[in-house]
């Protein structure tokens, strides 16, 4: 006995001019009969008629174009585009292969837990900050006639309080100016004063017998042995030899004769 001949589900969706997940419902619900060959549904050709006609399947809507994932959890074969060529039945099968190891990886990235967890990556915040318009100046709350003329009353006080401490600050700037010139003149008095100070003690200094000039005079006197003897009396004896006026008593003859 011969093995039938195999078509794939593109190719028997096509035969039967419907959509490939009408195909893989039928497989699945067990009206069509296939069997799974690597990733990919083989119908039977005996159990495909003959004619292209066939009648529509009730539970069959032919809507469904988007792909589907299978038990095995790969995804389906895209359905066929009016657009597109009829993919004839000797067409490699490297193409299918393709279609479902690119549903796997999807799968993959799909099931992935995201490390940032609810909130979005910072890729994509960075990206909405972005793409954010700025605030319209619309939005910004209008001021009244009367706050105005608040606002622009407070700014003139506040320019006339600035304008006072900045004079404040230039006179106390000069007062200091002031201050630190009589410190510098002081201080110039002073030094001046200093100075006549030690040049009146350099000249006393100058002018008094040095302790050396008076060591040799005494030497050049000798000692006091040697000094020649004074010819004049003792104190004592010059007083005897002086006679004081009306110190004497007068004598006899005196008194007779009232002579002093």
């Amino acid at each position: 006995m011969t093995e039938p001949e195999y078509v794939s589900a593109t190719e028997a969706a096509r035969r039967l001019d419907i959509t490939d997940t009408a195909i893989r419902k039928r497989i699945k619900r067990g009206t069509l009969a296939a069997k799974k060959v690597g990733r990919e549904w083989r119908i039977p050709v005996t159990e495909l008629p003959d004619s292209s006609v066939t009648e529509p399947d009730p539970e069959d809507d032919g809507s469904a174009n988007e792909p589907e994932p299978t038990r095995e959890g790969s995804l389906t074969e895209p359905s066929p585009s009016p657009d597109m060529p009829e993919r004839s039945a000797t067409e490699p099968e490297a193409r299918d292969t393709a279609l479902w190891e690119f549903g796997d990886r999807t799968r993959e990235d799909e099931s992935e837990p995201n490390p940032f967890g609810d909130r979005a990556s910072p890729d994509a915040e960075v990206e909405g900050e972005a793409n954010a318009s700025p605030p319209d100046a619309h939005d910004a709350p209008t001021l009244t006639r009367y706050e105005a003329e608040g606002i622009e009353v407070e700014n003139k006080l506040l320019r006339l309080k600035l304008e006072s401490v900045e004079r404040e600050h230039e006179a106390t700037r000069r007062h200091l100016d002031s201050v630190l010139g009589e410190i510098d003149h002081l201080r110039t008095v002073n030094d001046r004063l200093s100075i006549a100070v030690t040049n009146e003690q350099v000249l006393r200094l100058g002018s008094a017998p040095q302790p050396e000039a008076i060591g040799a005079m005494v030497t050049d006197l000798g000692p006091a042995d040697d000094l020649p003897e004074s010819s004049e009396t003792p104190q004592e004896d010059a007083s005897a030899t002086v006679t004081i006026r009306g110190s004497k008593r007068p004598g006899w003859f005196g008194r007779l004769f009232g002579s002093k």
